[in-house]
C-alpha cells in the first residue's frame, strides 16, 4: 500500500512569521526520499525550506471620524426621524471615540472640517441641525482627511458620506467632472503609504416634503490607513452592517495579502500516524479538504464562484487536483462571544489523482481581479445620470476610476506549495 506527504509552504523567501496556526502541515512519515521531484521548496524527506507569512490585521491605535453634510445627505438627516443612517453611523462610531471626543463635520465646500463633540453630533444627527442647503466637494474631503490621518502612527480616517460628486455653482462643471478620476488619482499620488477601502452601506431616505421614505439609498464609509488597520476597520464596520442587514459590499486598493493561509482538515482513506502532521495508507486518489482562512480577504470571497474563480492549484508535474465546487462550505462568525469579530473560513473540498510520478508539487494561490467584477453590488450604483437620484451614486465611477489609477488593488500573489508523495 503506497503512502502519501503533503507539506504547505510559501513560495518566496519570506520572513519567519510566529503563528503557530499558519505551520507547515505534513500527512505521512516515511523515510528516504520523497521529494522525488527534487522540487527546491523541500528537502529530500519533504520537511519545508521556507516559513509563511501571512496578512494580520491589527485594531488602530486612533480612529477619526469625518462625517459630510450637505445637501444631498438631508435625507439621512431628517429632525426627529429615524433612519438606519443614523443608527448605523452612530454605533461604529461610538464604537471607537470616547464621550469625551469629537467627530470631524464637513459642512461647506473647501474649507476644513469643524470638530464637533461626539454627543452634540449625536443631537445634531437627530434633532435635524445637519439638513442643509449647502454643497461640499468629494476631492477637497478626501485629501483634508488624508493631510490629517497619521497612518504610519496606526491612525484611521473614516469618511462617511454619499460621495456624490457635484461641483454646484461652477461655472466647469461639465470639465470638472471629467477630470474627477485625475483628481483623485493625484491626490492619491501624494500618500503612497496609504491604503483604501470603500463600504457600501443602504438606508432609508426621507423626502422633505413628504416625509416618504425610499428604501435602500446607498452612502458610504470611506477608510484610510495603513493595511492592517485599515482591513480591521473594514471587518469591524461591514460585520456591524451585515448584522444591521444594511451592508451591500465593500472593495479595497492598495493591500497585499501575503500567502494565504491553509491547512489539511481532512483526508480521507488515510490513517493519522503522527497527530496533525502525519498520515498513512494511501492508494490511488485521495480525497483532502483544504481550510483556507478568508477573514482578511475581500469579503467577496464569501462567494462559492467567485473562491473558485479566483484560487488556483497547478501541477508541477502533470497530477490532478480537482475542486469540488458543489461540497465548498462555509465556516463564518461574526462574533467571538465578547465582540463584533469576524473569522471567515473556506473549506474546499480536492481530489488528488493521476499522479504520474512518485511525488508531485501543487501550487495553491489566491488572487482577485484588478477592476471590478461586472455582476458586483457596487454596480448598481454606477452609471448615475441625475444627481437628485438616491437610489443611486452620481459620479461614482471617477471616484473608482481615481483610485484604480492610482493603486492596485491586490498587489502580490505568494502561494502556497503542497507536496505529495507515494513513495
Amino acid at each position: 500500500m503506497n503512502k502519501i506527504i503533503l507539506s504547505l509552504l510559501t513560495a518566496s523567501n519570506l520572513l519567519k512569521f510566529a503563528a503557530l496556526t499558519f505551520a507547515v502541515f505534513v500527512l505521512v512519515a516515511c523515510c528516504g526520499v520523497v521529494n522525488t521531484t527534487g522540487s527546491k521548496f523541500f528537502t529530500e524527506d519533504g520537511m519545508c525550506n521556507e516559513k509563511l507569512k501571512t496578512f494580520v490585521s491589527l485594531p488602530p491605535k486612533n480612529v477619526k471620524f469625518y462625517v459630510e453634510v450637505s445637501g444631498s445627505m438631508n435625507g439621512f438627516f431628517r429632525s426627529n426621524l429615524s433612519t438606519k443612517f443614523k443608527n448605523d453611523v452612530w454605533s461604529v462610531i461610538t464604537d471607537f471615540v470616547p464621550s469625551d471626543g469629537n467627530v470631524n463635520v464637513f459642512g461647506e465646500q473647501n474649507k476644513p472640517a469643524v470638530a464637533v463633540p461626539v454627543n452634540t453630533f449625536r443631537d445634531g444627527m437627530n434633532k435635524g441641525t445637519f439638513v442643509s442647503a449647502s454643497s461640499t466637494d468629494v476631492p477637497d474631503m478626501i485629501a483634508r482627511m488624508l493631510d490629517d490621518v497619521d497612518a504610519k502612527s496606526s491612525e484611521v480616517g473614516v469618511l462617511i458620506s454619499d460621495m456624490k460628486y457635484d461641483p454646484v455653482g461652477n461655472s466647469a462643471l461639465k470639465a470638472l467632472l471629467t477630470q474627477y478620476s485625475t483628481d483623485i488619482r493625484n491626490i492619491m499620488m501624494r500618500h503612497r503609504n496609504v491604503v483604501v477601502c470603500l463600504i457600501a452601506a443602504t438606508s432609508e431616505y426621507i423626502d422633505k416634503n413628504s416625509n416618504e421614505a425610499t428604501p435602500d439609498s446607498p452612502y458610504y464609509y470611506l477608510v484610510v490607513g495603513n493595511k492592517a488597520n485599515v482591513v480591521f476597520m473594514r471587518n469591524f464596520i461591514a460585520t456591524l452592517l451585515n448584522n444591521n442587514k444594511t451592508f451591500v459590499d465593500e472593495i479595497e486598493w492598495g493591500i497585499d495579502y501575503l500567502s494565504p493561509s491553509i491547512i489539511v482538515s481532512d483526508a480521507d482513506y488515510l490513517t493519522e500516524i503522527d497527530a496533525n502532521k502525519s498520515y498513512g495508507g494511501f492508494d490511488d486518489e485521495c480525497n483532502i479538504v483544504l481550510d483556507i482562512d478568508i477573514t482578511n480577504y475581500p469579503w467577496t470571497f464569501e462567494s462559492k464562484d467567485y473562491l473558485v474563480k479566483n484560487l488556483s492549484i497547478k501541477s508541477e508535474n502533470g497530477a490532478e487536483a480537482v475542486i469540488d465546487t458543489k461540497k465548498i462550505t462555509y465556516d463564518i462568525s461574526y462574533d467571538d462571544g465578547k465582540q463584533l469579530k469576524r473569522t471567515a473560513i473556506a473549506k474546499v473540498p480536492v481530489k488528488i489523482q493521476n499522479m504520474f510520478d512518485k511525488s508531485d508539487v501543487f501550487e495553491i494561490s489566491m488572487t482577485c481581479p484588478e477592476t471590478q467584477e461586472p455582476n458586483s453590488r457596487f454596480m448598481r450604483y454606477l452609471n448615475s445620470q441625475d444627481v437628485n437620484d438616491v437610489t443611486t451614486t452620481f459620479s461614482m465611477e471617477g471616484l473608482l476610476g481615481g483610485f484604480y489609477s492610482s493603486m492596485e488593488r491586490f498587489k502580490n500573489v505568494h502561494p502556497v506549495h503542497l507536496l505529495i508523495s507515494t513513495k
